[in-house]
């Protein structure tokens, strides 16, 4: 059988990675987390994860500028990558920013759920976002 896929979960909040984790954790996912960008940039280089969720503000390399990076590096690039951010009156405007720079996907905090698990089950079905 083979392994579920890891996700890398990266947020400054230890909240917000204890929950998700757990919500993917539930659904049947490995993961593994990271308080800050650098820390994430770090473990997919070593762990290769199959999928990054990752927040927009973080300290030491925010969403934009990891999600940037990995884009730009060939032997990264074809892991999805969802970013999200607290909801506020920009989110369309946040989403559409995050889409442009190369994200798989974009989530609105605080989110349900379903709304995760489905972002992740998309991300991880469409070409290039196979397990490995």
């Amino acid at each position: 059988m083979p392994e579920a896929p890891l996700i890398l979960i990266a947020d400054d909040e230890a909240d917000i990675l204890v929950v998700t984790a757990t919500r993917l954790e539930a659904a049947g996912y490995r993961t593994v987390t990271a308080a800050d960008g650098r820390e994430a940039l770090d473990i997919l280089r070593h762990q290769q994860p199959d999928l990054v969720l990752l927040d927009l503000r973080m300290p030491k390399v925010d969403g934009y500028e990891f999600c940037r990076t990995v884009k730009d590096d060939p032997n990264l690039d074809r892991v999805p990558v969802i970013l999200f951010s607290a909801s506020s009156s920009r989110a369309e405007n946040l989403r559409d920013k995050c889409l442009a720079l190369g994200a798989d996907g974009y989530i609105s905090k605080p989110f349900i759920s379903t709304e995760l698990l489905a972002a992740v089950e998309h991300a991880l079905a469409r070409p290039g976002g196979e397990p490995r």
